[in-house]
């Protein structure tokens, strides 16, 4: 900047004297409007924002450079005041919450009216909770926040879950549910993030915690819902099971698990071939008999895309020949294949006759799994 005396423009680094007490004081007065108008400048184009989580937060327990805190920040540039701690939520399972953060974010940032965004996000802590008990807290955390950051929209996401655990995943779907009405206190809820850790793949070996894949997709869907109000969820996979309960191992046909995820749900195709010398072979451990009231335990699907429900309701028909050991068909019946916590399961329904509602079959050592079946799994 060039300073103007007696008509030569000089270098800013001398010192320039006037006379005139009226120019001196005008000159006072442009310099101190000049400085209000840089502070309301800077106070508008501010854009900070606060982020509380629990441990899926916090580096120690998700690697270094992987918390989706972190990744948030580098992912939009906003300058991140940034809390967590494993084993809270808004109640959590220790003394402090995620409003003691909030309390010490408060008392640790000096220009509140710089921060536009508080984005929370937990669950896995909160599971459980009485719906009254958690919402309040949630009610709380939200008044507390709006009266200490006026320019602030506060954000709610349930990211949490359970690897292999239908249970827990039902418990979560409730606490999604609480974590929704933050909307009736004027906070916005994160659609979508949820979506991500209900696949088994983006676990570590706790079945609690995301793996790198798991915080990577995880920052992705906070940072998309922050933007757009939803994360629209997208997966597919092909699985192999493995070999459990009464099957030894699988020949034949491969046994290929075909399953595609989105929000609402997942699908689960198995294909066992069209023709009748196709089929997906299950060696048996040793002949069984059966007498069509037992379901079989015959693999495991590791790091599939979805746990599967209860028995009754996430099932598909499909079509069974049983060999004994020579190894001979003995017939081919209608077989109901269920996708249980990760597990699955097969059940003959057999024919009747005049003595038994389902006629008994013994000394079987193989069951043919036929044809394709399709499981589908609510994920809403």
């Amino acid at each position: 900047m060039k300073y103007v005396s007696n008509f030569e423009f000089k270098d800013s680094s001398e010192k320039i004297y006037i006379k005139d007490s009226e120019a001196r004081n005008r000159l006072n007065d442009v310099d101190k409007s000049i400085n209000e108008i840089n502070s309301m400048l800077n106070t508008d184009h501010a854009n900070e924002c606060i982020l509380i989580g629990d441990s899926y937060a916090v580096s120690s327990v998700v690697g270094t450079g992987y918390s989706w805190q972190d990744l948030f920040e580098n992912y939009t540039g906003i300058t991140c005041h940034k809390y967590s701690q494993g084993s809270i939520g808004f109640v959590g399972i220790t003394s402090n919450t995620f409003l003691t953060y909030l309390n010490r974010a408060i008392a640790d940032i000096t220009n509140k009216e710089a921060i536009k965004s508080i984005i929370v996000c937990g669950g896995c802590n909160d599971n459980g909770i009485t719906a009254s008990t958690l919402e309040n807290a949630i009610s709380t955390f939200i008044t507390r926040a709006k009266a200490s950051f006026p320019n602030a929209t506060i954000y709610v996401g349930c990211i949490g879950n359970f690897k292999n655990s239908f249970s827990n995943h039902e418990k979560m779907f409730i606490t999604k549910n609480i974590y929704k009405k933050c909307v009736k206190y004027k906070a916005v809820f994160l659609n979508g993030v949820d979506f991500v850790m209900k696949n088994n793949g983006n676990f570590q070996s706790d079945n609690v915690h995301p793996n790198e894949n798991g915080c990577l997709e995880l920052a992705d869907a906070i940072v998309n819902a922050f933007k757009t109000g939803f994360y629209q969820g997208n997966a597919y996979k092909r699985t192999v099971p493995t070999a459990a309960g009464i099957v030894s191992n699988f020949s034949h046909n491969p046994f290929n698990v075909y399953q595609f995820a989105t929000n609402d749900g997942c699908s689960t195709a198995i294909a066992g071939g069209y023709n009748a010398g196709d089929g997906i072979h299950c060696n048996l451990t040793e002949k069984i008999n059966i007498n069509g009231s037992n379901q079989y335990l015959i693999g495991v699907l590791n790091d599939s895309l979805d746990l599967g429900e209860d028995a009754g309701q996430n099932c598909c028909m499909m079509q069974c020949r049983l060999m004994d050991a020579n190894p001979y068909p003995i017939g081919v019946y209608p077989c109901v294949v269920s996708l249980v916590d990760n597990k699955i399961y097969a059940k003959v329904i057999l024919q009747a006759d005049g003595a038994n509602f389902q006629k008994p079959v013994n000394g079987v050592s193989r069951i043919d799994l036929l044809y394709n079946g399709s499981i589908y799994t609510s994920r809403v």
